[in-house]
């Protein structure tokens, strides 16, 4: 159970009612998450306008996107993030064993091109360590350009603060 009350749409204030429909145009749905976060509706949705444009807008690859995505939920040992991203991991056609292994903060996954290696790579070493490797940027910023490697960094540090939150508040996940 949830540390906070998730707001109720229908018990929402007319703010709260605002930040509900952003975050439902932008993904077709208010999940806990968001009626844990309308506590603060700016909050909602400031933060569901970076995860909307992390998904939907990004030029990052969407296999590498959900790799970096599940290393660092892993990293944080969110449950709340792999129930929705292990789907969409196998969508983009990562197999089971390369997602349990990128949960596991593993990069040995054999269906791992190079480059989606290196980005969760890079992934882990900023979520473990707040900086990542200066070859492993500079290969990254070569390969998926500045606005890529930008990114790549913004994904990571976004899926951290979403994990810290959903610890945090012990958010539970949809039904």
């Amino acid at each position: 159970m949830a540390r906070v009350r998730l707001v109720a749409p229908e018990e929402a204030t007319e703010e709260q009612r605002a930040a509900f429909a952003a975050v439902a145009q932008q993904r077709g749905a208010v999940y806990n998450l968001f009626r844990a976060m309308a506590h603060s509706p700016a909050a909602a949705r400031h933060v569901g306008a970076v995860g909307a444009f992390l998904r939907f807008d990004c030029a990052l690859p969407p296999r590498l996107r959900e790799a970096a995505i599940l290393a660092v939920a892993g990293r944080w040992g969110c449950a709340y993030e792999r129930h929705y991203h292990e789907p969409a991991a196998a969508r983009e056609g990562l197999s089971a064993a390369t997602i349990a292994a990128l949960v596991d903060g593993r990069i040995d996954a054999a269906d791992l091109s190079p480059l989606e290696a290196a980005a969760v790579q890079y992934a882990l070493a900023l979520s473990r360590d707040s900086r990542a490797d200066a070859a492993l940027a500079e290969r990254l910023r070569a390969e998926l350009g500045e606005g890529g490697l930008v990114e790549l960094t913004v994904l990571a540090g976004y899926y951290s603060l979403l994990a810290m939150f959903l610890n945090g508040l012990e958010v539970d996940v949809d039904a």
